[in-house]
């Protein structure tokens, strides 16, 4: 026990750590074996054998594989060298790898055994573990461009090429090899109720991509589905085994009824196809007679859609304002106890799944002695494969101007739900609230009544004084004002300016409830607020929040100049609006252009297109909006 403790005083804790490091550097070689785990009879595929050495002073040599029964062997082997150096700290490393790849054509249905293969490095030999690999039947029936399918994984990243490796290419291309297709969740579908369409390409051969082009999905609001983790996934289509990826997906909202068309996507894509030469002697394969590798292009096109979209039914109630999905609401106000002049809060609260984007504030009917102001609101969700789910928050700032007790009636929101095909109505309960008097010292508005006001009392020397009995001996002094001119003149003025003011109050009572004219006086100031934040969003390189804004801005200004809802906003209703008020043609062509470039610069930036013109242009374009309507 004494020997012990003795021998951990002499053996430090770092000399262990050096031990233990130095056994993992003895490690310098690594030999392993990658395959696909399921082949299709009588289509190709590669087995790759690499090994990797972190030091130039060991080569390994003596590659074997024993021979694979089931299986014939197209290529190979065929070896490949590769080596790379980082320097990190002053800490230099390297590293070297030796690929041997073999393409393969299984015989039958079934499993398909690799054995081990070995190679000898620095005097030892290496091997790898045993593969197994499923074979099934191969098809034979032809895929066109992609009718609707099931649902599939996440969304994918262009060119991804990470997870399960693509198949090796050999022989020809047929012309259902590589497919890309547009799958959506329905096609029947009411207005405002959400699409999943998923963008997939399908391929059986080593593929790369680029240039993908997207639509402008005309007549839905789309969302777009962050889901960045998608690999290579080997799926079945029409009898036939692929690789599949996810290049795209969206939720999509159809804002109109009928028949809504959804255009091709394109895409650029390149295939890359081994061929293998006949081989004459044993030197073909040094000098160039093995195989050969060819890289193919391909213009790509999806299927096109036809989504049928039916309108809400009849007999909707008054306060439908297009919410689509299910929700629940909660509200009211922060405080119900106030003093006159104070402010508060009527917060209106709706959770749920579906159009939540597109949900406008419920009307609140509030005293007329309460002063309302902008609503805020505070989005809260999130999308997924399926909905929108998540709560938007509607907050109503108020002031109570007036003293007594008032009674704020119940706020309605109503939603159409499609599972159940029924309209359903949201109340809040009636609230009441005490306001009591002003504790600010400052006094009511003009117009309303309010309690009394109490004043500042001066005692000018004694309490009461004697009551005098003799006679005062008054007299008259000076003109009389009552019923005199200035009398009258004065109270004409004060019936005037009463009159006056009640033809003011009217009018703006009335501006206030018109509530198209409201919108159209702010439309061009709630433009120019969205056209600052997307000049921030370009000073800061930001394209993407940058076209974001711009489309808020051109298309919010349409929607409130004519009046537009925002569900039934769309390029034919903006054109038919505008066409009504009298614009020029060439004006309106420009407008609904500049909408469509900031829409494909969303989702397919490029480097060509100056974002400064794109903003000077739509700063030009609403200014002259605003002189023409």
């Amino acid at each position: 026990m004494i020997r012990s403790k003795t021998i951990g005083r002499r053996v430090p804790l770092w000399a262990v750590v050096m031990l233990f490091c130095s056994g993992l550097s003895a490690q310098q070689v690594d030999f392993t074996a990658n395959a696909p785990q399921m082949v299709e009879v009588g289509n190709p595929f590669r087995i790759e054998f690499t090994a990797t050495v972190n030091t130039s002073e060991i080569t390994p040599s003596g590659f074997s594989l024993p021979s694979i029964t089931g299986a014939n062997v197209i290529a190979g082997p065929s070896e490949a060298r590769g080596q790379s150096f980082m320097n990190i700290n002053g800490r230099r490393s390297e590293s070297h790898t030796y690929t041997y790849t073999y393409v393969l054509v299984a015989e039958k249905e079934g499993r398909l055994e690799i054995p081990e293969a070995s190679i000898t490095a620095d005097g030892k030999k290496y091997t790898t573990k045993p593969l197994r690999i499923d074979v099934v039947a191969g098809g034979s029936a032809s895929a066109g461009g992609g009718s609707s399918g099931g649902q599939s994984p996440s969304q994918g990243r262009q060119g991804q090429q990470g997870g399960q490796s693509q198949p090796q290419s050999t022989g020809t291309i047929q012309r259902d090899d590589v497919l890309l297709r547009v799958i959506p969740s329905r096609t029947n579908v009411y207005k405002g109720e959400p699409i999943r369409l998923v963008l997939k390409i399908y391929t059986r051969h080593d593929l790369g991509m680029q240039n993908l082009k997207s639509p402008a999905l005309t007549g839905f609001w789309t969302q777009d589905i962050n889901t960045s983790n998608t690999d290579w996934q080997q799926e079945e289509y029409n009898g036939k085994l692929y690789h599949s990826l996810i290049l795209r997906e969206y939720l999509a909202f159809p804002q109109q009824s009928g028949t809504l068309t959804i255009e091709q996507f394109s895409l650029t894509a390149s295939v890359r196809l081994i061929t293998q030469n006949r081989r004459q002697s044993l030197f073909d394969d040094f000098f160039g007679g093995g195989p050969q590798v060819q890289n193919i292009p391909l213009d790509l096109s999806s299927n096109t859609l036809s989504i049928q979209v039916k309108d809400w039914p009849a007999g909707a109630p008054a306060g439908f304002q297009g919410a689509v999905g299910q929700f629940t609401m909660e509200g009211g106000p922060s405080q119900l106890n106030l003093s006159a002049n104070s402010s508060a809060n009527f917060d209106i609260r709706i959770k749920g799944s579906g159009n939540l984007p597109l949900i406008t504030p419920p009307q609140i009917d509030m005293p007329t002695s309460f002063e309302q102001y902008t609503v805020s609101t505070t989005d809260g969700y999130s999308a997924s494969a399926a909905n929108i789910t998540g709560t938007k928050t509607f907050s109503t700032p108020f002031i109570a101007r007036a003293e007594g007790e008032y009674t704020i009636p119940p706020v309605e929101f109503v939603y159409f739900d499609p599972s159940s095909e029924r309209y359903h109505t949201l109340r809040t309960p009636n609230y009441t609230m005490q306001i009591g008097q002003d504790t600010g010292g400052g006094g009511t508005s003009p117009g309303l009544i309010s309690g009394v006001n109490k004043e500042d009392l001066k005692i000018l020397g004694e309490d009461i004084r004697f009551i005098r009995i003799s006679d005062p001996k008054l007299r008259k002094s000076g003109a009389v004002f009552l019923f005199s001119g200035a009398y009258w003149l004065v109270l004409l003025l004060i019936v005037a300016a009463f009159v006056g003011a009640m033809i003011y109050l009217q009018k703006q009572i009335k501006l206030r409830n018109n509530k198209t004219l409201v919108r159209n006086k702010r439309a061009q100031k709630v433009a120019l607020r969205r056209l600052k934040a997307a000049e921030k969003n370009m000073l800061a390189k930001n394209n993407a929040g940058f076209y974001e804004e711009m489309l808020k801005a051109l298309w919010g200004y349409m929607s409130d100049k004519l009046n537009i809802p925002v569900a039934n906003l769309s390029r034919d209703h903006v054109r038919e609006g505008l066409i009504a008020k009298g614009v020029e043609p060439e004006l309106i062509d420009r407008y609904i252009a500049a909408i469509a470039e900031c829409e494909y610069m969303q989702y397919a930036p490029s480097d060509k297109t100056q974002i400064g013109d794109v903003y000077n242009s739509a700063v030009e374009l609403i200014s002259k909006m605003e002189s023409k309507i």
